[in-house]
Order: C-alpha cells, then structure tokens, then sequence
C-alpha cells in the first residue's frame, strides 16, 4: 500500500491484517503502548520518517485496512476529520547552518526532546540551543483533532499523546469481538488461515453481503 504525506512525498505500509489486530492488542497487554507503537510503526516500510509523517500514513492504513470511522471516547468521528485538523501543522521544519530542526522522529522515547528534535544531524553545537529551544516552545503545542458536544481530544507530537491516540485506532476490536467476526464469515469461507490474512475491513465487508444475501 502506498500512501502520500503533505509534502508530497510517498510512503510505503504493509497491510494491517485480521491476525495483526489480534497481535496488537496482545502487545498492548504485555508490553504497554510503548511497545504497542513499536509494532505498527513496523508496518511502515519507507524510512526517515518523522513522527508526523507516521502519523499521517498509519492514520490512512487504519483508513483502508479497518474503517474510516473512529469510535473514540463517546463520540465517532471520521479519518477526514483527523487529517483536516493536523493538516496544517505539517511542516513545521526549520533549516539552520548544517542543520534542520523538525518534529521528533520516535513517538516514544527516553531520550530527551532537545535530541529527538534535530531531524539531521544527530549533533548540534552549544551555540543553536537558544534557537532550539524556541523552537520546542513554538511548536511543543496540542493539536485540537475531535472537537465535538461530547469529546474533545488533542494530540501533541512533542510528547506521546500522538502515539497513544493512534494505539488506540488501530485498538478497533476486542480479540473476542475479532474470533467472533472470523466464526461468522466461517460458515460461509472455510479457509480460516486466508481470513486472518485479510484486512478487517474486507472481513466486515465479506459478512456484510453474505448477511444481506441470506436476507
């Protein structure tokens, strides 16, 4: 799958399928959501990306590979509603002598910030922390995304509230919610194995018209 960031450029994302919901949602269990977005950030297959970029292309693969709908603290929005609210904060990327300050390339991290914001290179001079500084305070800011009677919901990707958010996209079913889904289509695709490695989108799709054919 190949999606387009802002800038124009293209990424490149494996599929997120029916077996991987259930693998995400085991990771959260076990590892937390540090290690939750270590394995989503897996399926993005383009590198030197900084977290806004992997924030945009992983939005568009719960798009196409779950549902362009979030459920989410009361209130259901759409994946359009998302991407119209971050859009404008995409490139925030300041270029010094030898040097480019941009958002943080990791959504989690032990790091500190002032190191995570140099996008290249890796090192900078004692003489440019003023000027990094400032611009952590200018930009170090939450995104209003849903903005609704019943939720509001900010992200900010200077810490990781961004991260957190997209664990809890892609956190769409339950693994019971998900057997019960792959029991249904079951009765009429006896290729258990081919229905883990589809989407759950195709998943949901496939139930729908055979459901709407017995009716």
């Amino acid at each position: 799958m190949i999606v387009q960031l802002p800038s124009k450029n293209l990424v490149k994302l494996k599929e997120f399928t029916v077996r991987d919901q259930i693998i995400l949602n085991d990771t959260i269990e076990l590892s937390g959501f540090s290690g939750a977005i270590e394995f989503l950030e897996s399926f993005i297959l383009t590198s030197g990306l900084n977290c806004f970029d992997k924030f945009w292309a992983l939005i568009q693969l719960r798009r196409y590979n779950i549902s362009d709908t979030i459920d989410f603290a009361n209130v259901s929005v759409t994946i359009d509603t998302v991407i119209d609210n971050i859009q404008p904060y995409w490139n925030i990327k300041q270029t010094l002598i030898a040097t480019s300050l941009n958002y943080p390339t990791q959504f989690f991290s032990s790091l500190p910030l002032i190191e995570q914001c140099v996008y290249s290179p890796c090192t900078v001079s004692a003489s440019i922390s003023p000027t990094i500084h400032n611009f952590v305070v200018k930009h170090d800011k939450p995104i209003s995304i849903i903005n609704t009677k019943t939720a509001q919901i900010e992200i900010n990707f200077f810490d990781n509230s961004a991260g957190r958010f997209l664990v809890q996209m892609f956190r769409a079913f339950s693994n019971q919610q998900v057997r019960e889904y792959v029991y249904k289509l079951a009765h009429y695709v006896h290729d258990i194995d081919g229905i883990y490695k589809g989407t759950i989108a195709d998943l949901l799709d496939y139930i729908d018209l055979q459901q709407r054919k017995d009716n």
